[in-house]
C-alpha cells in the first residue's frame, strides 16, 4: 500500500515545477569528458532521444555535459543549445523564430544552437516543448580530429598550423 505525505498545495506544487521544468546550464549539471563518439556508439545514444549527440559526445542536457581541456570549456555568452522534446520537434523551429531566437545550427536530438542577442535565457525555457537548455561550448564546435588525435597534414617538423575559426 503507497504511504500518504501530507503536505501544502504550495510545497506540492514547487515538487512538480523541480521534476518537469527545463534544466539549466547553470544548475550545476554532472560534467564527463568529451570523448570522440564511435560510430558504434553514435548508433545506440541516436535511439535515445534525450540525448544531445556531438561528435565529441553524447549527454543528457537536462542532467549532464561534457568537459573540454583548457579554453575549449569555456562556455559562450551570446549562444545556447535549446533541446526540445521529441514530441515538440516539429514546431521547435517556428516557436524559436516566433520567440525572436535566430537558429544558427542543428543537432540531433531535437537541438538547435540560437543566439540569444541580449534576449534572457529564461525565455527560452518557457517556449513550449523546450527539454533542456544548456551552454555552447568552444569544444562543441571543433572537429573531432581538432579534439583528440592527430592533425592530418601537418610537418612533424614545425607542429604548427594555422586556424581560422568562424564564429
Amino acid at each position: 500500500m503507497p504511504a500518504t505525505i501530507k503536505c501544502s498545495k504550495r510545497l506540492l506544487a514547487g515538487v512538480i515545477f523541480a521534476l518537469c521544468a527545463p534544466v539549466s546550464y547553470a544548475q550545476g549539471l554532472q560534467s564527463f569528458p568529451a570523448s570522440a563518439l564511435s560510430p558504434e556508439g553514435a548508433r545506440t545514444a541516436a535511439a535515445d532521444t534525450a540525448l544531445l549527440l556531438l561528435s565529441s559526445g553524447a549527454f543528457d542536457p537536462r542532467f549532464s555535459t561534457l568537459r573540454y581541456a583548457g579554453a575549449l570549456d569555456a562556455e559562450s555568452t551570446t549562444t545556447r543549445i535549446v533541446q526540445f522534446a521529441p514530441e515538440n520537434a516539429g514546431f521547435a523551429r517556428t516557436a524559436l523564430s516566433n520567440a525572436g531566437f535566430k537558429i544558427l545550427h542543428y543537432y540531433p536530438n531535437n537541438a538547435f544552437v540560437v543566439r540569444l542577442d541580449g534576449k534572457q535565457e529564461a525565455q527560452l525555457a518557457r517556449i513550449d516543448g523546450v527539454r533542456a537548455v544548456t551552454a555552447l561550448k568552444a569544444g562543441m564546435k571543433l572537429a573531432n580530429e581538432l579534439l583528440f588525435g592527430p592533425i592530418p597534414n601537418v610537418s612533424p617538423v614545425s607542429q604548427k598550423i594555422e586556424l581560422e575559426i568562424l564564429a
